[in-house]
């Protein structure tokens, strides 16, 4: 393929995942229900699921770009992954807490969130799986009494965390586990 081919996919892609972010928070929060790996949930049920969440996970202190490196972690222990271009590139301008001349879909995510005022509450990045080399994280959105749970890639999670200034938590165990010594 050639490169402008691989801008117009990646265009594409982004129009296809703002459309169906939209549409699934739009509907998780209406009386329609989403097929999707989300939970419409209530405030005390994610109270419930994340009862533990001071004692088993804590805030990342670390989150930098190294090219499609990322790398989160907290004091000493940092977890290092890699991510496509677009991602990590998007991570870092949320960073700085710039927009790239053209808005990307995380750009669109936030204003979509500021103008339906839901708020992104926080980020869990609680599994990783050995076979598969994924990484799991949970972003807990709400409007008014109403609580959305749902599953996203972290890198897509921390860089609309990043945008609405919203806390990221790491599991510790999982940290110990799988992230390396950087001091």
């Amino acid at each position: 393929m050639a490169t402008t081919d691989h801008k117009i996919f990646a265009i594409v892609m982004a129009a296809v995942a703002v459309v169906s972010i939209t549409l699934l928070l739009v509907l998780s929060f209406g009386t329609i229900r989403p097929l999707y790996t989300s939970q419409k949930v209530t405030t005390a049920s994610v109270a419930e699921n994340y009862s533990g969440l001071k004692e088993e996970y804590v805030p990342i202190s670390i989150l930098d770009v190294n090219g499609t490196t990322i790398i989160v972690g907290s004091g000493c222990k940092a977890i290092i992954a890699d991510t496509s271009e677009e991602r990590a590139q998007s991570i870092a301008f949320g960073l700085i807490g710039e927009m790239d001349e053209r808005p990307n879909v995380h750009d669109g995510m936030t204003s979509l969130l500021q103008v339906y005022n839901i708020t992104l509450n926080y980020v869990v990045m609680y599994r990783y799986d050995n076979t598969t080399g994924a990484y799991y994280s949970d972003a807990v959105f709400q409007k008014g009494s109403d609580v959305l749970v749902l599953d996203m890639r972290p890198s897509d999670a921390f860089a609309l965390a990043l945008r609405t200034k919203s806390q990221i938590y790491i599991n510790k165990t999982m940290l110990d586990e799988v992230g390396v010594n950087i001091c």
